[in-house]
């Protein structure tokens, strides 16, 4: 019988939002044979396992409502970039590449933000004419 080495996997997580959300993936995860736990934060869990027992962490995850895969290491499968190969002209290669901003996903239940806007300025009514008669 053959045994996978035991590694620390990065796990990314989808859907938590808060102190609950990370307390019920760290159940999910207690009962999952084979995972030692690093340590578990909104959005991510760091676990010790063989790729067997990860792969069962990411389900128990899944079950208890969360979507959860390997998060993989951003050196590891990213190449670095060059001024040719980004296709930068070398006057403005020394910018630096534009980063699109995340977006936190919006959960049922939870209202959207709304930015706070200073009111319309209105201008003044203009005085009355005086040419109203009286009513009878």
């Amino acid at each position: 019988m053959e045994s996978s080495a035991v590694s620390t996997h990065n796990l990314k997580i989808d859907g938590m939002t808060g102190e609950a959300c990370v307390n019920k993936v760290e159940g999910a995860l207690k009962h999952v044979k084979g995972v030692a736990i690093d340590s578990v934060k909104v959005g991510s869990a760091s676990i010790k396992s063989d790729a067997a027992a990860c792969t069962a962490a990411c389900t128990a995850i899944g079950n208890a409502g969360y979507k959860a895969h390997e998060a993989k290491s951003a050196v590891a499968t990213e190449k670095p970039q060059t001024a040719q190969a980004a296709h930068v002209s070398p006057a403005n290669a020394t910018q630096g590449p534009t980063v699109s901003p995340t977006v936190a996903p919006v959960h049922a239940g939870a209202a959207a933000p709304v930015p706070h806007a200073k009111p319309a300025q209105v201008p003044a009514a203009a005085p009355a004419a005086n040419n109203a008669r009286p009513m009878k």
